[in-house]
């Protein structure tokens, strides 16, 4: 979804997006580790005449003990990691129309330079593993997005 209307010689913006899902297993009633938890995003944009700038909030929510079943999708005799925290960052980026046919487009994702893990990423991953593996399932830190398009 998006809010925006005029200012100034430009348009600003407010996109945003909420999503959630839940389920179960139906022959045994256990939660599905496969669904991601909750996540939210939302954004302040403002485009003018041959530049625009943006910066997105994006919140993951945590899984939930309760919509894990410890077992699914390891060995037995081992438990599934579920220590994945909620989580908000910010990344910010800017676009400069050189001519109407060049823009340069620069941003800096995850400027809170969040450690953090998404669900998706460490399902199935147990608590054994974690302890020596887990830092490898983690999220890039702040960085760097540099482009150049050119239209022709």
């Amino acid at each position: 979804m998006d809010a925006s209307r005029s200012a100034g010689n430009g348009r600003l913006s407010m996109p945003y997006s909420y999503g959630v899902a839940r389920g179960q297993d139906n022959g045994s009633g256990k939660p599905l580790n496969t669904i991601d938890p909750a996540m939210a995003t939302l954004g302040f944009a403002y485009e003018a005449h041959g530049w625009s700038a943006r910066a997105d909030l994006r919140y993951h929510a945590p899984k939930d003990a309760s919509d894990i079943d410890p077992t699914a999708g390891v060995r037995a005799g081992t438990t599934q990691f579920s220590s994945v925290p909620a989580v908000t960052t910010l990344d910010v980026s800017g676009q400069w129309r050189l001519r109407k046919d060049v823009r340069f487009t620069a941003g800096v994702v995850n400027l809170t330079n969040a450690k953090y893990w998404l669900w998706s990423d460490v399902q199935g991953l147990t608590t054994a593993n974690a302890t020596s593996q887990a830092d490898a399932y983690t999220q890039p830190g702040r960085y760097v997005n540099l482009s150049l398009v050119i239209d022709f």
